[in-house]
């Protein structure tokens, strides 16, 4: 009985890039980039695109309207999804953020040059509008225990954990939780780093109880008020990478470190 990690080579399930925007972008505004991107959307191999829109509700005693407010535009989004219709690839445009996310991940390089196919012309035409008010990467990685969920002990897969747990969660009995963050420097970044850790209970397949850690890695730039160039962006989200690449191999024992592609780092 052993945790072993979600893919053959790594445990990545999901990677995440968040732009949020510093003032909201203008309805038309976000209206026209849904059209002018129609033609790259099917050149791509997404299959759906989502209008988001909701309503906006104001209180107060003279906020009265019995008919209530119109929908409004304030976002889209692109999806792609696999053979089983589960989304593995989305892009998302709200009026204060963008969002770029992908479950098929393989490498950092190759994720970066899908990102500047399919976020970043988005992205570079909403900063001639707004600048960023911060930059964020999530990397959410799985693990699952091939036994009894019982007996999944953290310490076979975490180091410097099960000593903060209660002992029936160290033994596996019980769930847990895990949660660590601070600001850093890094390459003369201010980062704001979180790192969650949780212990969660689910079936396979074959509807037999399993046990599997998520581990919830972000690395967050906020710039500031002198912001930084558009071009900077790739080079400050390689530092990112690289920073969630070491909080990860961190956690985890020196056994475990070569199965998910980490030799070396």
């Amino acid at each position: 009985m052993a945790w072993r990690p979600l893919q053959p080579l790594h445990a990545i399930e999901r990677v995440r890039l968040i732009a949020s925007f510093k003032s909201i972008l203008p309805t038309k505004f976000v209206r026209k980039l849904a059209a002018d991107g129609e033609g790259r959307r099917v050149e791509l191999g997404f299959t759906s695109k989502n209008i988001r829109e909701g309503k906006q509700i104001s209180f107060g005693p003279m906020a009265v309207n019995l008919g209530g407010p119109p929908d409004e535009l304030f976002g889209w989004d692109w999806q792609r999804v696999s053979a089983a219709n589960s989304p593995v690839e989305t892009l998302v445009l709200e009026n204060q953020a963008l969002v770029y996310e992908m479950s098929q991940y393989t490498r950092w390089q190759e994720f970066m040059e899908r990102f500047g196919l399919v976020g970043l012309p988005t992205l570079s035409e909403a900063l001639d509008v707004t600048d960023l008010a911060s930059l964020s990467l999530e990397y959410i990685d799985r693990f699952v225990f091939d036994g009894d969920p019982t007996k999944a002990r953290p310490d076979a897969l975490l180091i410097n954990v099960s000593s903060n747990l209660h002992a029936d969660a160290a033994c596996g009995k019980e769930l847990w939780h895990f949660h660590k963050g601070w600001f850093e420097v890094a390459d003369g970044l201010r980062l704001l780093i979180n790192q969650n850790i949780d212990a969660q209970d689910g079936q396979g397949a074959d509807g037999i109880p399993l046990r599997s850690l998520q581990v919830f890695t972000k690395t967050e730039l906020r710039p500031g008020e002198a912001g930084f160039d558009f071009d900077a962006i790739r080079p400050h989200l390689d530092v990112m990478h690289k920073r969630s690449v070491e909080l990860f191999a961190e956690i985890l024992i020196p056994q475990m470190r070569p199965r998910v592609g980490l030799d070396g780092e």
